[in-house]
């Protein structure tokens, strides 16, 4: 009897356990679906955001500067319905190729967005005829990056170009320092604004900047410069480290 009995206890035991382990292991997937669905919406968010703040800032400051020189300056006013137009047209694209890649079933999509480091001039040119002074210094060689690379920096000048076209100040001038080392990317832009925080509170453009350079297990800093002014910083590694942190 004791026998039978120490077996009855054991499989339930036994049962009790199996049954502690599904809920265990269902509760861990239950968590992981939903880091998996938090992730997947910041990425959305920071494509929405930054392709249609800087769009739209474009849009604007054209469409206003049109209207001021309708009367006075023909030829300035359809130039800036032209850039209206492209920036209108540029984003119509973007957001179509990101609305592709979210239904696509590859599981990173920010790999296959069709940006390349030698963009970075077309991203500054873009600033330029938002009516920003803008120079682009490049040191060294562009390495060959992960598409996730090339558009987390190419995304990190726009935003800050973007910044300081908005809160810089009137007649902005801003530079931007790409430098390719052999282990990483360095970014920095700088601008003439007054220094102060160009993103209002609950914005989306500073963090966005931060969680891109987080992915690839780099440096981000923003402030005022020590010459007055907006400076941001960011350094992504690349090489073996770019690949030691996408894999992990």
């Amino acid at each position: 009897m004791w026998a039978v009995a120490l077996s009855v206890r054991y499989f339930r035991q036994m049962r009790t356990n199996a049954s502690e382990r599904r809920v265990s292991a269902e509760r861990e997937r239950g968590h992981m679906a939903r880091i998996t669905v938090a992730e997947e919406r910041a990425r959305i968010a920071r494509e929405l955001h930054d392709i249609v703040a800087h769009s739209l800032t474009v849009i604007v400051l054209q469409a206003n500067g049109a209207a001021y020189a309708f009367d006075r300056d023909s030829e300035r006013a359809r130039e800036a319905l032209r850039t209206i137009g492209a920036t209108g047209s540029d984003a119509l694209e973007e957001i179509r190729q990101l609305v592709e890649l979210l239904r696509a079933d590859d599981d990173s999509p920010s790999d296959r967005m069709p940006v390349a480091l030698d963009q970075l001039e077309t991203v500054v040119q873009r600033a330029r005829d938002a009516g920003l002074t803008a120079e682009l210094v490049v040191r060294g060689t562009p390495p060959d990056v992960p598409g996730g690379v090339a558009l987390a920096v190419c995304r990190i000048v726009q935003e800050s170009l973007t910044n300081t076209v908005k809160h810089a100040g009137p007649d902005p001038s801003a530079t931007v320092t790409v430098d390719y080392r052999d282990d990483a990317i360095d970014v920095e832009v700088t601008d003439s604004g007054h220094g102060g925080e160009p993103a209002l509170p609950g914005g989306h453009g500073l963090v966005g900047m931060r969680e891109r350079v987080a992915l690839y297990g780099g440096t981000f800093a923003a402030g005022p410069g020590p010459d007055g002014g907006w400076r941001v910083h960011a350094g992504i590694p690349v090489g073996t480290a770019v690949r030691a942190v996408t894999t992990e």
